[in-house]
């Protein structure tokens, strides 16, 4: 009975450790302790959209590549004019990709990375998801894999200012497996934020959580504090 209790308990360890790693394989081997993958990726972002300014419709259309190294370069093609810029870049324990412009370091370019549906997502205004070349990430489906945000604030807002009111215009959207995002977002509330600061204007990471037990999601997530003026 003993040996029989001990086999089935046996069992179900390794079960349980063949589970957990399978689920961490791919971010350990895709990325290293710096940040830097591990195999040279490319992602390509094709972005139009639309919308009425002044009563007139003014569409925004972006098609660009990055395409990564394992030294920890990125190079940004904008592929309408074959222009280029160089960056470093490198990938911390939130998914939050951050790329130093090599010309002005000053400049930083932010983008939630999603390494297990091979997609990053700008995280500025535009919102554009990028896909990994060479995958069908079209084709994926449309299961939720997270929820992405451009937060702004004003420099003195207190939290009260991320609320269910209408003046929220910031908002989160959902994140599609197959690459695209919801088109109606949902208020940010300031509880969902790890971190709350307009002392300062600039930009800060933090993270959003979105949901609760099971079906929660923490995502990084970008805030941008503005002017009071």
């Amino acid at each position: 009975m003993e040996k029989k209790l001990l086999k089935s308990l046996l069992k179900q360890l390794l079960k349980k450790t063949t589970t957990e790693k399978s689920t961490t394989t791919p971010a350990s081997e895709l990325v290293n302790d710096n940040g830097i993958f591990t195999v040279a990726r490319s992602y390509t972002f094709n972005y139009s959209h639309t919308e009425k300014i002044s009563g007139e419709d003014v569409t925004t259309t972006i098609s660009q590549r990055l395409a990564f190294d394992t030294e920890g370069n990125v190079k940004l093609t904008n592929l309408s004019t074959s222009a280029t810029k160089e960056y470093t870049y490198s990938i911390d324990d939130t998914n939050l990709m951050t790329c130093i412009s090599k010309e002005d370091t000053t400049k930083i370019d932010y983008y939630y990375y999603y390494y297990f549906v091979d997609i990053i997502v700008s995280a500025d205004l535009f919102l554009m998801p990028g896909t990994f070349d060479g995958e069908s990430v079209s084709q994926r489906g449309t299961t939720t894999i997270g929820q992405v945000s451009y937060i702004i604030i004003k420099q003195g807002d207190v939290p009260a200012v991320l609320s269910n009111d209408s003046s929220n215009e910031n908002k989160y959207y959902t994140l599609r497996k197959n690459g695209t995002l919801g088109t109606s977002g949902t208020r940010v509330k300031a509880d969902q934020l790890a971190k709350f600061d307009s002392s300062t204007i600039g930009r800060y990471a933090t993270t959003l959580t979105v949901g609760s037990g099971s079906s929660q999601k923490i995502n990084p997530v970008i805030v941008n504090v503005i002017n009071a003026d």
